[in-house]
């Protein structure tokens, strides 16, 4: 390699080298990343329920369903009901 091909890559290894070092001052370092990561994954985890309200809430959703089961069955007894009431009607009148 020619000595004028040497100073020319060396001219260009120094400005980049240069543009590299104007733009570094502007990465975070590794600990402000690991606080920032820190701090994104409390922000996260602060809104979520813990163990125990999710288990107050499906309790909660279980004696609701509990509940709407019980109406169900109500009904469907009082329908069953009416329908024998109405097929004793209709067997009485033949």
């Amino acid at each position: 390699m020619a000595e004028q091909d040497v100073l020319e890559a060396i001219g260009k290894l120094d400005t980049r080298l240069t543009r590299v070092e104007q733009f570094l001052p502007q990465l975070a370092t590794r600990e402000e990343m690991h606080v920032a990561i820190k701090t994104a994954i409390d922000d996260a985890v602060t809104p979520l329920a813990t163990r125990e309200e999710l288990r107050n809430e499906i309790q909660g959703a279980r004696r609701f369903t509990q509940v709407l089961f019980e109406d169900l069955k109500d009904d469907i007894r009082m329908l069953s009901e009416h329908v024998v009431a109405l097929s004793a009607r209709v067997d009485a009148r033949r």
